[in-house]
């Protein structure tokens, strides 16, 4: 089930729902890796990244969890997309 992840969109400029598009991008510089989960506007389509790994050594991920960001996992993605924690990072905001 998707989390009902609320902010203001940078294109709209009003605030939006979110959906979470169960996907990681993963950005790797030598040994230290980034890893983003998706939003997209409901309205416009314009995406935010949530930052769920930033600037980690490659060997301090569990190899389980790197590859269930690699490779899109839906179950990582559900567990990611209710942290809210995460998602306040980026300005998103979750309804009961």
């Amino acid at each position: 089930m998707a989390a009902n992840a609320f902010g203001r969109c940078r294109r709209c400029r009003r605030v939006r729902q979110f959906v979470c598009t169960e996907r990681f991008r993963v950005n790797a510089s030598k040994k230290v890796i980034d890893v983003w989960l998706l939003f997209r506007c409901w309205r416009c389509g314009a995406l935010v990244k949530v930052p769920v790994l930033e600037r980690v050594h490659v060997s301090r991920i569990a190899r389980a969890d790197l590859e269930a960001y690699r490779d899109n996992d839906s179950g990582m993605a559900s567990r990611v997309q209710h942290d809210v924690a995460l998602l306040s990072k980026v300005g998103l905001f979750v309804s009961a």
